[in-house]
């Protein structure tokens, strides 16, 4: 009986320690499918830099940073961005060797955004984490 409670335990064990590297294997791929569509599909990132502005309050004057492969694409369609978000009084576009590809900073004079990619697939990563600890719990 002992074996059999013993054997329980340790397929338990095996299952669990699985889980974790199905969710880490999950998020690796969802990560490659979002940085692969950014890369394709630019309307994307025109998508996630309007949403990241929508975020701040202050819209007086907002810096938008992004990378290098994006700020051509966002500068030649900034009236098309000015055009999704309101209240923008002056809004500047800035390439940024530490934001990802589709993702972008947005900073104001109350303080900034972080719509990195890497950003949120961490946090999506630590919200899972906590979960899992809750469940064990």
């Amino acid at each position: 009986m002992e074996t059999l409670n013993e054997a329980i335990k340790q397929r338990k064990r095996i299952i669990k320690d699985s889980e974790n590297e199905i969710v880490r294997l999950s998020l690796k791929i969802a990560e490659q499918i979002i940085r692969s569509e950014v890369s394709v599909n630019k309307d994307v990132v025109m998508n996630i830099v309007a949403e990241a502005i929508n975020r701040v309050s202050d819209r007086e004057s907002v810096i938008v940073k992004v990378n290098k492969d994006d700020a051509e694409f966002i500068k030649n369609n900034k009236d098309k961005l000015s055009g999704i978000v309101d209240g923008v009084k002056n809004l500047s576009i800035l390439e940024d060797s530490q934001v990802d590809p589709g993702g972008c900073v947005i900073e104001t004079n109350l303080g900034f955004v972080d719509a990195r990619i890497s950003t949120k697939i961490s946090l999506i990563e630590q919200a899972i984490g906590k979960a899992q600890e809750s469940d064990s719990d």
